[in-house]
């Protein structure tokens, strides 16, 4: 399973907007080693991000910044994403298309992309290109231009961009992903689908956590939309990919610093929901506001200095171990277990049914059944769906509806077989933790 970042290690330079010009501080050393680069390799990534700060715009590839950090790419087992300013910034420009807009005809857009291209897709370490961040629908056109540029220049070159986020929140929803149709849902999952299509997998950033008005809090309707992206995606017969929260960032500067129990929710989401690729923002911190509190978590503070790395290097390893069993099971549906009917921000708008596996329960809080199956070998994520914040075990009573001896099983990513009796299997589950069945008999 590709797991990769944002962003990379930096150049040393770190710049600030708060006053509305830009400001730069320089920290004394660039991170841009093969030191740093091994370091985030051995996080458990395996793509590099190049960042907007080392664009390249053309010079001779032989020597510039861009080949000196995709040799280090290569020395560090990496492949590198190239941030050619003069592809994304076609994107960008264009309102609609490039199309009619910048180039005369789609065969002169090619052959200037191809131009671009020429001696970076050479290197051994060359993995894609960059076109734009979060594109709203009027972008359609020019996505689907600028990948037949790149595809034709270099076939097996990964497009890279992830899309806007669901809000909840209908002026947002017909400004980034258009009008005309029946719910917000549906117009997000019109919004992936047209979007998704040129550059051949669906991927969207979304953060659960955030602190508001001094009070820790989960996104709203978090679940129903993981559940929207993943039948999109099998709609259109795409992959998934999506962008979890290693950033503390909250409303007006606060933070809600994230840790390994949160960490650990978002990976039991992900494989839960059938994601076939990972990325973390942010490994490095890159703080833009002076005023942003210092405990905003990230990978790496904006010194070089480690946060959350090891939490995070142990939640990429425990993703690894339940990819061995789980990776490319697609997400067939869920099941919401409540006590007294109560769910939580997350749980909003989710689609749900008895998925037939329990004939009663006791929970002591809200617990998310999904149901994923691979040619007919399905599997259930059963995962304590509380704030991670609350730190609070969920103690959890499942009765099978059907004779049950024993249970095959994931648990913290170990395959174990588990002991049930009188059909009936007690449960602990911690912050964040989810128990897999492979085979219930």
């Amino acid at each position: 399973m590709s797991v990769s970042a944002y962003t990379p290690p930096p150049n040393g330079y770190r710049t600030f907007f708060e006053t509305g010009k830009k400001e730069t501080e320089w920290l004394g050393q660039s991170f841009q080693t093969e030191e740093r680069y091994r370091e985030y390799r051995e996080c458990g990534f395996d793509e590099l991000l190049i960042a907007g700060e080392d664009r390249y715009t053309g010079e001779d590839f032989i020597g510039s910044k861009t080949e000196q950090l995709m040799n280090l790419a290569l020395k560090t087992d990496l492949k590198a994403i190239v941030y050619d300013e003069r592809i994304l910034s076609l994107t960008v420009n264009a309102k609609y298309n490039i199309v009619g807009e910048l180039f005369d005809t789609q065969e002169a857009l090619n052959a200037f992309v191809a131009d671009c291209m020429k001696d970076y897709k050479e290197h051994q370490a060359f993995q894609g290109v960059s076109i734009i961040d979060e594109p709203i629908y009027s972008k359609q056109g020019a996505l689907e231009e600028i990948a037949i540029a790149i595809k034709t220049a270099c076939p097996t070159a990964t497009i890279h961009t992830c899309l806007l986020p669901y809000m909840h929140e209908h002026e947002y929803c017909v400004r980034s992903f258009g009008e005309g149709y029946e719910d917000d849902f549906a117009s997000f999952s019109g919004y992936l689908e047209k979007l998704s299509k040129p550059v051949g997998y669906v991927h969207y950033d979304r953060y659960p956590f955030n602190k508001w008005y001094g009070k820790y809090d989960l996104t709203k309707a978090h679940f129903r939309v993981m559940q929207e992206a993943a039948w999109t995606a099998q709609r259109i017969h795409l992959p998934f990919w999506i962008t979890g929260q290693t950033y503390g960032q909250a409303y007006e500067d606060a933070t809600r610093p994230v840790d390994e129990h949160d960490l650990l929710w978002q990976a039991n989401l992900f494989l839960g929901f059938g994601v076939r690729k990972v990325y973390w923002y942010t490994y490095w911190r890159f703080t833009t506001r002076k005023n942003l509190a210092s405990e905003a978590t990230a990978v790496m503070d904006d010194d070089g200095t480690r946060m959350i790395y090891d939490e995070v290097q142990r939640t990429n390893a425990y993703m690894q171990k339940l990819a061995e069993h789980v990776y490319e099971y697609d997400y067939e549906a869920s099941q919401l277990l409540t006590k007294d009917g109560k769910g939580n921000e997350a749980t909003l708008c989710l689609i749900e049914k008895d998925l037939g596996l329990f004939a009663n329960y006791r929970v002591d809080a809200p617990v998310l059944v999904n149901k994923l199956n691979k040619d007919g070998n399905v599997a259930y994520m059963i995962m304590n769906a509380r704030d991670s914040a609350e730190k609070v075990v969920n103690r959890v009573s499942l009765a099978f509806a059907n004779e049950t001896k024993r249970l095959t099983a994931l648990c913290s990513g170990d395959k174990m077989e588990i002991p049930v009796e009188n059909n009936r299997v007690e449960l602990c589950l911690m912050p964040g933790e989810a128990i897999w069945i492979l085979k219930a008999e």
